[in-house]
């Protein structure tokens, strides 16, 4: 049988998503999110927080969020006709439900909270939409989410333990088919605690948590955004947050004595101090001159005066 063609995009389809890519998209969030808190290794979410890594979206992938966004919208609205007593907003402000922790490290935005489901028409419940497709929305039916999506079920327990709501309805949408499937969950006190846990040593750990596993074809290592920095083969983002000097504190926000008030903008321009945390350099550090402000690998000196952040790993692996 002959091959089939290469398909290529042609010019109009080309340009929607660049469409995409030029827009302003800073994926670096202050606060580790309750959409994160649930992924199976601790070692990501360190890396998620200290902004290690910065995901490489294409046009289609950005554009895919978007329609995630819209089909969420659309669920709320139609849950709206259905008559529920639903909010989608904080009516103290107008902004979307909003929760924190760790003076504003830890953070959760709720879909919505609604009241008047057919299944418990008097209890309130938090509200989480997804989209899916047909293999994992299939999955979903047949095990349910804390089988199928267990990072879905993870964040609806950290949305109820914030919320001191006992329940959640999760509803799914197959992009595929656009059949709609639910699923009331049950709040867990014992697991929320230990979210709560992952989440304090995920911001305040020195060093990254351990890594789920050395296999590249692991599920969660397969398509992780960090496993370059965590093999050991990529050198992680320049910011203040992946400087030996700047720490979070617990009353929010981040500091070094530089920068004793650093601003969101401060933190993605680190100074001419910048040092690399050296749990994110493989390679044993020879000395480390708090005095003089520098980190040695050898005969290479990161700091001041020597080899700049930015180029300390080109200087050791070439």
């Amino acid at each position: 049988m002959a091959e089939l063609p290469e398909l290529k995009l042609t010019p109009t389809i080309d340009a929607i998503y660049q469409l995409y890519v030029d827009e302003p998209n800073d994926w670096r969030r202050d606060h580790l999110g309750g959409s994160q808190i649930g992924k199976e290794c601790e070692r990501a979410l360190w890396y998620d927080f200290r902004w290690c890594t910065a995901p490489n979206f294409d046009g289609r992938m950005l554009r895919l969020f978007k329609t995630g966004n819209r089909e969420e919208k659309r669920i709320l609205d139609e849950l709206a006709r259905l008559k529920l007593e639903i909010y989608v907003c904080d009516h103290r402000n107008g902004k979307q439900i909003h929760y924190d922790d760790f003076g504003g490290h830890f953070g959760l935005n709720l879909d919505a909270m609604a009241r008047g489901f057919k299944e418990a028409p008097k209890t309130w419940h938090v509200v989480e939409c997804k989209t899916m497709n047909t293999a994992n929305f299939a999955r979903f039916k047949k095990s349910g989410v804390m089988v199928s999506h267990f990072k879905y079920w993870a964040q609806m327990q950290a949305y109820m333990a914030y919320s001191k709501k006992d329940r959640a309805f999760f509803i799914a949408v197959c992009k595929d088919t656009d059949e709609l499937w639910e699923e009331r969950v049950y709040f867990d006190p014992n697991f929320a605690k230990k979210l709560r846990a992952r989440a304090e040593q995920a911001i305040f750990g020195e060093k990254p948590s351990f890594q789920i596993s050395d296999n590249d074809n692991h599920p969660e290592c397969k398509w992780c955004d960090h496993k370059g920095v965590c093999r050991g083969k990529e050198c992680a983002e320049i910011t203040c947050r992946t400087c030996f000097w700047a720490k979070p504190t617990r009353e929010g926000g981040w500091a070094c004595e530089e920068r004793p008030n650093m601003s969101s903008s401060d933190q993605r321009h680190p100074c001419a101090l910048h040092l690399l945390m050296p749990c994110l350099v493989p390679m044993e550090t020879s000395n480390i001159d708090i005095e003089n402000g520098t980190i040695s690998y050898g005969a290479v000196i990161n700091g001041p005066g020597h080899t700049a952040s930015e180029n300390l790993w080109k200087e050791l692996f070439g």
